[in-house]
């Protein structure tokens, strides 16, 4: 039988160990607040919204799930008690799955970076020896990823270089990782990376010296690296880079629609462009 997309796991950030969910007795809710920026003002009736039409900026998920252990012995029921409390102690932050379908009836899953907010409530009733229900919280998100990372790759030898990226999922994306790779000795210099779809840019002032020169940005991280060594080793290189005003995440995407990107690189034009990353769901 198929359900509307429900929580399946709760894994170990390194994904060594994994947490499933029991069905019996299961049940999900799940809420999330979306920030209101009102400000009261001194002598006018109601309040002021600073924000206006701008998007509203989202709060945690909260995801609670109740879920029953049930076996043939009492002491099984306790074992799975004990591995429950254990592990979602143990795990920390780590990823919560859910699965759903797609219109083609093909099971689709997505994830997101969740936490227990504490040990599970444990709730049993006399008589039922063979069971007892568990209600568990976690906080984590703004949003859910995809399952499967999208990658861009693009060999470019001209300036400016235009970049159609058509991007899934319904949120915006500002988890990635950008390269930058000189395919020459020579092959970028001084290269701005813009999304012409919401205005976010990049400018950096690196220049190649050779084939095996790499610049990364990991938005997540919002780290800026450098390489010369292929790829062995990399440096920081923050200071090389600049972003646009008002931009507080290194970079955007805008998911559920085309991305047209600009890409204009100084001197000799021989590098490849690449994007990866994760399609995100509200």
């Amino acid at each position: 039988m198929y359900q509307p997309r429900i929580p399946t796991r709760f894994e170990s950030s390194d994904g060594s160990e994994v947490l499933t969910f029991p069905l019996a007795g299961f049940t999900v809710d799940i809420d999330q607040d979306m920030d209101t920026p009102d400000e009261n003002l001194s002598g006018v009736d109601g309040t002021w919204d600073s924000i206006g039409d701008g998007e509203a900026p989202l709060k945690p998920i909260v995801v609670r799930l109740s879920f029953e252990a049930v076996e043939e012995a009492p002491e099984d029921v306790d074992a799975i008690v004990d591995d429950v409390l254990a592990k979602l102690r143990r795990f920390g932050t780590g990823k919560l799955w859910t699965v759903g379908r797609d219109s083609l009836g093909a099971d689709v899953e997505r994830w997101g970076y969740f936490r227990a907010t504490a040990k599970p409530s444990q709730r049993w009733r006399t008589g039922d020896v063979l069971r007892k229900q568990l209600l568990a919280t976690f906080r984590g998100g703004p949003y859910w990823m995809g399952d499967t990372a999208e990658a861009v790759s693009e060999a470019v030898t001209d300036s400016p270089h235009t970049l159609a990226v058509v991007v899934p999922g319904t949120g915006p994306v500002y988890w990635m990782t950008i390269r930058v790779i000189s395919e020459s000795a020579a092959g970028f210099a001084n290269v701005v990376i813009e999304n012409l779809t919401n205005g976010y840019s990049l400018t950096g002032t690196r220049d190649a010296a050779s084939a095996d020169d790499i610049m990364r940005i990991d938005t997540e991280f919002q780290t800026f690296e450098f390489t010369d060594d292929a790829g062995a080793t990399y440096s920081d290189d923050y200071a090389s880079w600049t972003l646009g005003a008002l931009q507080i995440p290194p970079f955007r995407l805008e998911g559920g629609q085309t991305n047209n990107l600009r890409i204009t690189c100084a001197g000799t034009q021989d590098y490849t462009f690449e994007i990866d990353y994760y399609p995100v769901y509200e």
